[in-house]
């Protein structure tokens, strides 16, 4: 008799797994061994992976929860979506068992799509119209061919269970409501879908699941021939039938015979038949679990029960089930003829006490015997699947005496060279794509949008997944802080660009700017909202609040740019677009695409001066510090573009650089004290509006900009005594040494991208600030701070931000 106290169900298994082992090695047969557990369920996964470390070859007997097998999950969870609201959760349950009528790619399509738009109760049963790809979204014919492709697979998901939903409505009786669901297993072509699976299992030599799955059938069929004999005329709805039916499945067992004799058998208590039996092993004998606690589920209550019990129809007693737990325990214990190993945790696996349960105790008593405390480090020595793990270890850096006892043991077994590769392979890095593998990826020449740039200047393996792959994170369409600054693009473009075509905004007055905004607004609920559709009034109460703020930042783009000679030139410009820039220029380098939210010009004896705007409803502000980074880099690098190769569209001979500017399409509230003078209020209003960005060292172009001595928006001031300005201004020579360092920026991140780097190499500046934080790929990446370094990455004064671009040093 052992008696061994374990930390937890997962070193309890291991230790049991080690001990048969040593039997083994002891001469023992495997099919001379019995593991037995009640609540044998919780323990299969445990069991089963300590038992395959240990190469101890085990059959699995015992019923486990019938309603997660997949037959009886399939029924359930359509009885619950046909009768419940086609719940997300019930519906790809019943098509995630991969019996129902889709194939599990599709299933996958349909669950992307429910996931995105949030499909739910009466939204299956009309014909999808969102785009596939969440708000904002063209739908073109690609995207049209995709949604009627979802269409029809929603069709095919959804018909049979509205003709279930339909026949257990009209269903009154127990007998009607079993036909309906026998009428819906046969529209779906179960028994035919059993027999594929059957035979697909056996032809891959998985021979316990092959017969698992040829007996379901028969007891569903057999489960519905009671129902309808015994409840017969009883009148029932479709919720009562659910619950009865499932609660009478879940009590079938469903058993199969090894496929080989020499193993060793586990499961429930009463599950142990086997006689012969030369070592049990007894796991899980805490007090929680043994006696298994009294079941209180079923059809009647305990306090019906005993009122049958009155009338002479006796269903049982709280005391015949306890004798009952007793005689199966005493039954299971009296089995082994050598070894009877009882074992328990000391915590349940979540961090939670134990006891040991009354069995351990009474041995304990009867015997005189202290229980062993468990130590998996010398259970590891018998294995040598754990000597292998533990020589990994060795190599991989580890100094403990066991890791190289391990290693040492390994080697003697003539398997070194295995030994070898492992450690090798575990320190791989990610290696680099090949050419062929770039073209196909990427295309012959790379598109390098700024995003993109910024992008791959994050982190190149989060590049590769995003832009190679094409993987998507699961998200709902939900109208988050992207879908919002899509909007007041919509309505900021628009306005602008109706303004401009009456006649420009110093024409313009307030009113029509808000008459304007209005108008947009409301089209854009119409035509992108689809009206509100399919939203809840809470989203429709929200959405409509956002009227006010859209109101602000229109009436402050009027304002700025009423008294300006900067006027806007361009909206929403795509730089690919036929026209839009002169060909040639930059051929050897990536391509470039983007598109630019606004283009200001003006013109000064001859020459235009642009300036690009770029609207942010975010906090972002302009940083030399990102420029010498690589990052941040989207308005300057559409600015010297446009300076560049811009004079054909905008018909003229030389173009200059003005400036770029973070225009805030948002309403900012002022953060203040609330004791401050009206005065002071009026200046906090004043600088609130500012712009960050950077602008031409001018004063005629500065003026032309913001006309007047005091600059509301521009991120300006003039110097003590006038006559020059001081804050975010750069000369034209530092605007052409900044346009010469982005182009170098850009011709390093394009070689590294035809080279095929992957990398994970994310930059980090500190714990809140790295690319690492809201990156969508977390959890692909695996990022390893001690194999994958961060690109440290530090703030830098302007002076010395200049330094670093006027020297072109990109180290």
């Amino acid at each position: 008799l052992r008696l061994v106290a374990a930390a937890d169900p997962y070193e309890e298994c291991e230790l049991a797994a080690s001990a048969m082992a040593e039997l083994a090695r002891g001469g023992a047969r495997w099919r001379e061994m019995a593991v037995a557990v009640r609540g044998f369920g919780d323990y299969r996964a445990a069991l089963e992976s300590a038992c395959a470390r240990y190469e101890v070859p085990l059959f699995l007997s015992g019923r486990g929860d019938t309603l997660r097998k997949s037959v009886p999950l399939l029924i359930a969870s359509a009885l619950e979506a046909a009768g419940r609201g086609y719940e997300y959760e019930a519906v790809f349950g019943y098509l995630k068992t991969g019996l129902g009528p889709v194939t599990p790619e599709e299933c996958d399509r349909l669950e992307n799509y429910a996931i995105l738009w949030n499909i739910r109760g009466s939204m299956w049963s009309r014909p999808f119209t969102m785009h596939p790809e969440g708000y904002n979204r063209t739908m073109d014919e690609a995207s049209a061919a995709r949604l009627a492709d979802l269409d029809r697979i929603r069709e095919k998901a959804v018909g049979p269970l509205k003709s279930l939903e339909a026949a257990s409505k009209t269903a009154s009786t127990a007998r009607e409501q079993a036909r309906a669901l026998g009428d819906f297993l046969g529209a779906i072509r179960l028994p035919e879908r059993l027999e594929r699976r059957a035979a697909e299992l056996e032809a891959s030599d998985r021979r316990e699941a092959a017969a698992e799955y040829e007996q379901l059938w028969d007891l569903v069929c057999g489960a519905l021939e009671q129902f309808a004999a015994v409840l017969g005329d009883m009148p029932m709805d479709g919720e009562k039938f659910r619950e009865l039916f499932c609660l009478m499945l879940s009590k079938y067992d469903v058993g199969v015979i090894p496929v080989s004799l020499d193993r060793v058998q586990a499961g429930d208590f009463q599950g142990m038949r086997r006689r012969h039996i030369r070592h049990l092993f007894v796991l899980g004998a805490e007090d929680s679990r043994l006696p298994a606690p009294r079941d209180e589920g079923g059809v009647f209550t305990p306090e019906e029960r005993e009122e049958l019990s009155a009338l002479g129809l006796a269903l049982g007693s709280a005391e015949e089930d306890l004798r009952r737990e007793f005689w199966n325990i005493y039954s299971t214990l009296a089995l082994p003829s050598d070894t009877l190993y009882i074992s328990w945790p000391l915590t349940d696996g979540e961090g939670g006490e134990t006891r040991p349960s009354l069995v351990a105790t009474r041995a304990m008593e009867l015997f005189s015997l202290r229980a062993e405390r468990g130590d998996i480090r010398r259970a590891r020595t018998f294995s040598r699947e754990a000597a292998f793990t533990l020589a990994v270890e060795g190599e991989a850096g580890g100094k403990t005496p066991e890791c190289a006892a391990a290693r040492t043991y390994f080697r003697r077994l003539g398997r070194g060279g295995e030994l070898e590769a492992l450690t090798a392979a575990a320190a791989a890095d990610r290696g680099r794509l090949g050419p062929e593998a770039v073209r196909a990826l990427y295309g012959e020449k790379p598109a390098l949008s700024p995003t993109r740039a910024e992008k791959f200047g994050d982190c190149r393996f989060s590049y590769f997944l995003q832009y190679g792959l094409k993987a998507r994170p699961r998200q709902r369409a939900v109208f988050d802080p992207r879908d919002y600054g899509t909007f007041m693009h919509y309505v900021l473009e628009n306005v602008a660009r109706d303004v401009m075509e009456e006649g420009g905004f110093p024409g313009a007055d307030e009113e029509e700017i808000a008459r304007l905004t209005d108008k947009y607004v409301d089209r854009y609920i119409r035509e992108e909202m689809n009206d509100f559709a399919e939203k809840t009034p809470r989203f429709e109460y929200l959405f409509r609040r956002l009227r006010g703020t859209v109101r602000k930042v229109t009436a402050d783009m009027w304002r700025e740019l009423k008294d300006s000679r900067f006027q806007p030139l361009d909206f929403e410009l795509d730089l690919t677009a036929e026209g839009v820039l002169d060909p040639g220029g930059g051929e050897d380098g990536p391509r470039l695409t983007g598109r630019v939210d606004r283009v200001d010009g003006w013109v000064r004896d001859g020459v235009l001066y642009l300036r690009v705007v770029d609207y942010k409803t975010g906090e972002k502000k302009f940083d030399l510090s990102d420029v010498c980074e690589g990052v941040n880099l989207q308005m300057l690098l559409y600015l010297f573009t446009l300076t560049k190769r811009g004079g054909a569209r905008y018909g003229a001979d030389r173009i200059c650089p003005a400036g770029v500017l973070y225009f805030p399409a948002r309403s900012r509230p002022l953060r203040t004290d609330s004791d401050l003078a009206e005065e002071e209020l009026r200046r906090l209003r004043r600088t609130s509006a500012r712009r960050s960005g950077l602008v031409l060292e001018d004063a005629q172009v500065i003026e032309a900009m913001e006309p007047g001595a005091e600059k509301r928006y521009l991120p300006v001031r003039l110097k003590a005594g006038g006559g020059a300005y001081t804050g975010s201004v750069a000369s034209l020579a530092r605007f052409g040494a900044l346009s010469r360092y982005i182009d170098d920026t850009l011709a390093h991140l394009a070689a590294e991208l035809r080279a095929g780097s992957v990398a994970a190499d994310p930059w980090f500046k500190n714990a809140r600030e790295n690319a690492c934080a809201f990156c969508d790929f977390r959890q692909a990446c695996l990022f390893d701070e001690g194999r994958d370094p961060w690109r440290m990455r530090t703030s830098l004064t302007p002076e010395k931000a200049w330094e670093k671009i006027e020297g072109n040093s990109h180290e």
